[in-house]
């Protein structure tokens, strides 16, 4: 990454990095919650399960033994039920053989029946390697033959996808258990809580092995030890203030996301409200269930929280992560006696690392590191030196969760880490996770997310913030979400396209009345070139934009298009076609490479002051090239695309 891209709105300009940290004393340099303490929040040997057992000791202890730990998907199970069968199955399990150390799989696509399972899991001292059931036989047979797994949890609808030969059970090489027809057995077992013995023990104290997409744009398990995972549960139920919440829990149960929802939901004893199973997750029959189910936490993505047109009256806490947030989107769903925390998850990372509240007149941030977490901005270009506040770098992140990672070593994930060369109070892994986003930290000691470094986009010359032009957009009156993205229009050539969907109130409206707000908000290279209508914004398994899987933009662009369209009728006017007779004239074509302007007294009458002359096409002898009468006119007239850089 060139060192000028970093925060220099022109190429042309590169910004001035600080050649040197030394003189900055370290607590200039690396970022903390001063308001909160830094001490673990997990000993050495703490196991997630015991988290659930002290919660639900603490929920009896304190009389409110009818509380709810998950209310949903036909199931409704207090923290003491949920435990006890919890303990049914794992001794189950045992019976079959299983024990501490062990992977098994779960497939699951009733998330209440699964929550059940994971316990029992964690009890007996195994690794739980969630599987998604909307995933195709392929990618699960590679995810059980990685992972190692030993036997496979499911239910009876679902054993057809791991057994009978499919090409599941070629490589499992282990057991299948339907856990719904072993319901009638399990049931005659204690519910009383295991004894040491049957939990067993395993040195690596490792509780999941969630495979995601990692950089190499592979399948990649990602191993969470059971310390960073308590530690992280219970920062973030102490931070977010879940306690007593009906909080939904909606992403998909193989991701980290689900594990986050789960642990931080029962570490703060609140209530897990699951989403109906095959059902959809968003717009109005997301909006239709969360009141139905009277949520009163909800945890989404930007792109997700636009299809909820309505608001939530209930909704007392709103988490939003995954996505830059924009600020019209908190002004729509800011509200007296309803916290709204904005939370940052680098990619590539387990756990949330920094969080803050936002308001809708105060700048948007991702705040300070959790507790136990720290932040540092390191110079991209040179990664083992910190830059000071308010110089724009990579952010770093430290702390417990860096202890988890890629068993196998992936080469791209280790240059993804640098030595802990500041030497960070509490970084027990000894390492900064390099998170490839762009930072700064501001004068009120928050961190501004800054972008992607590899995604930064430059428009003429000047850099663009999508966010904020995604932003504005949102703020049109009739437009319910909208993504902005860069589009290669031509080789070299880079325009933005505002993609957007309408209110269902809305039943149309006009783009110059878009691009009129637009403009009235916006500086001029942050206008889109194009805007396309859209009937939903193509989201991924996390609910996050699809930026990928965006149509390609077929509208007309701005002022530049009715330009072209201008000199065209012009030509038909002039020659009785669209194209000239190539003796009379040579054919006017976009040169793919810049050349030197036609020089001439003849005034630009037809062109904007925005635009400049076109060049003559490449390639075209001297001899032919226009020098006189309208056809030296006609080719000034045609503005060239893209103009010229500034």
């Amino acid at each position: 990454m060139p060192e000028w891209m970093l925060g220099s709105p022109n190429p042309a300009e590169p910004p001035r990095l600080s050649n040197s940290c030394s003189g900055a004393a370290l607590s200039e340099l690396i970022l903390i919650d001063e308001l909160e303490a830094q001490g673990w929040r997990a000993r050495q040997d703490d196991r997630l399960d015991n988290v659930f057992e002290q919660r639900c000791d603490w929920i009896r202890e304190y009389g409110r033994a009818g509380q709810l730990a998950v209310d949903g998907d036909g199931l409704s199970l207090t923290y003491e039920e949920l435990d006890a069968q919890a303990n049914r199955l794992a001794r189950y399990l045992r019976l079959h053989g299983a024990c501490a150390g062990d992977r098994i799989a779960l497939l699951f696509d009733r998330p209440a029946m699964a929550y059940v399972v994971v316990l029992a899991v964690l009890k007996i001292g195994a690794t739980c390697v969630p599987l998604d059931a909307g995933a195709p036989n392929e990618r699960l047979a590679f995810v059980v033959a990685d992972a190692e797994v030993r036997i496979t949890l499911t239910q009876s609808h679902l054993r057809g996808r791991v057994g009978g030969g499919s090409s599941l059970q070629v490589v499992l090489g282990g057991e299948v258990i339907s856990v719904d027809e072993a319901a009638p057995l399990i049931a005659e077992l204690s519910r009383h809580r295991l004894q040491p013995a049957e939990r067993g023990r395993h040195p690596d104290r490792l509780a999941y092995l969630v495979y995601s997409h990692g950089p190499s744009g592979w399948l990649e398990g990602v191993e969470i030890g059971h310390r960073s995972l308590c530690n992280f549960a219970r920062v973030a139920a102490e931070i977010y203030g879940l306690r007593g919440h009906r909080f939904h829990q909606g992403r998909p149960l193989g991701s980290a996301g689900a594990v986050e929802e789960i642990w931080v939901a029962w570490a703060a004893g609140a209530t897990l409200v699951p989403g109906p199973a095959g059902a959809s997750r968003r717009g109005r029959d997301l909006h239709a269930f969360l009141s139905a189910e009277r949520v009163t936490a909800l945890w989404a993505t930007p792109t997700l929280l636009t299809t909820l047109e309505a608001d939530l009256p209930d909704l007392r806490l709103l988490l939003v992560s995954g996505e830059a947030c924009p600020q019209s989107l908190i002004a729509r769903w800011h509200r007296r006696g309803r916290r709204f925390l904005n939370a940052y998850r680098p990619s590539g990372a387990i756990f949330t690392a920094t969080s803050a509240e936002v308001h809708p007149e105060t700048p948007v941030t991702i705040g300070v590191p959790l507790p136990t977490y720290a932040a540092v901005i390191l110079d991209p270009a040179r990664p083992r030196r910190a830059l000071p506040r308010g110089t724009a770098g990579e952010i770093g992140i430290a702390g417990i969760g860096l202890s988890c990672g890629y068993p196998s070593g992936n080469d791209l994930m280790e240059e993804a880490f640098v030595e802990d060369f500041l030497g960070i109070p509490g970084n027990s892994s000894g390492r900064i996770y390099r998170t490839g986003d762009l930072g700064r930290v501001t004068d009120t000691g928050g961190i501004e997310h800054l972008g992607r470094i590899d995604r930064q986009v430059y428009v003429r010359g000047e850099r663009v913030d999508v966010t904020e032009v995604e932003s504005v957009l949102l703020t049109t009156p009739g437009v319910a979400g909208a993504v902005v993205t860069p589009h290669d229009s031509t080789p070299g050539v880079v325009e933005l396209v505002g993609y957007y969907t309408l209110r269902a109130d809305t039943p149309g409206i006009d783009e110059e009345q878009i691009r009129s707000w637009l403009r009235d908000r916006l500086p001029p290279h942050q206008v889109p070139d194009r805007l396309e209508r859209l009937d939903a914004i193509p989201m991924t398994a996390q609910n996050v934009a699809d930026r990928a899987g965006l149509p390609a933009p077929v509208s007309r662009g701005t002022e530049l298009d009715r330009l072209r369209a201008e000199n065209a009728e012009l030509l038909e006017q002039l020659y009785g076609g669209p194209e000239p007779d190539s003796d009379r004239m040579p054919r006017l074509t976009t040169p793919a490479q810049p050349a030197t302007p036609v020089a001439g007294p003849d005034p630009d009458w037809m062109l904007s002051s925005r635009h400049r002359p076109c060049r003559p096409p490449s390639g075209l002898p001297r001899s032919e090239s226009p020098s006189c009468g309208p056809r030296r006119s006609l080719n000034r007239r045609l503005p060239f695309h893209p103009p010229y850089p500034p």
